[in-house]
């Protein structure tokens, strides 16, 4: 059984009741959300590296995608195994696989010390400003 190390929206048991069409387009739009969330940390690891002095906001705002690339990252594996268990042959399909292209919070943050993420259990919408979707509720 597929143990999450994030609070995720749902549970693998119930990711394997999605029909395999739902599973696909949810690994699509978090795999979207993924590239967009790079791109943004991308920005404010220049911005932070570019200023004088350490800026708070950013820095949290860095944390915080942190967390929500990490866990949307593990829901991807997760709704990968729920295909996987449905009976799917994806386990060599790149197509599937967490395109992941993390950027070091240390190499980001060069004043500070790497932060510890705090788990709050939330993790808010911050994909797309106009996509009121949510992705997959059950």
């Amino acid at each position: 059984m597929f143990q999450p190390k994030y609070t995720q929206p749902f549970s693998f048991e119930q990711a394997c009741q999605l029909d395999a069409p739902t599973i696909t387009e949810e690994i699509a739009r978090l795999q979207n959300s993924l590239r967009i969330l790079t791109e943004t940390q991308k920005q404010l690891q220049d911005a932070m590296s570019s200023a004088p002095t350490l800026d708070t906001d950013l820095q949290q705002a860095f944390e915080e995608n942190q967390e929500v690339i990490g866990s949307q990252e593990e829901r991807i594996i997760m709704l990968r195994k729920a295909l996987e268990a449905q009976g799917a042959a994806i386990a060599d399909n790149p197509h599937y696989q967490v395109q992941s292209q993390a950027i070091s919070s240390s190499a980001a943050m060069p004043n500070a010390a790497a932060p510890v993420p705090a788990i709050t259990g939330r993790f808010e919408h911050t994909t797309n400003q106009s996509d009121n979707s949510e992705g997959v509720y059950l």
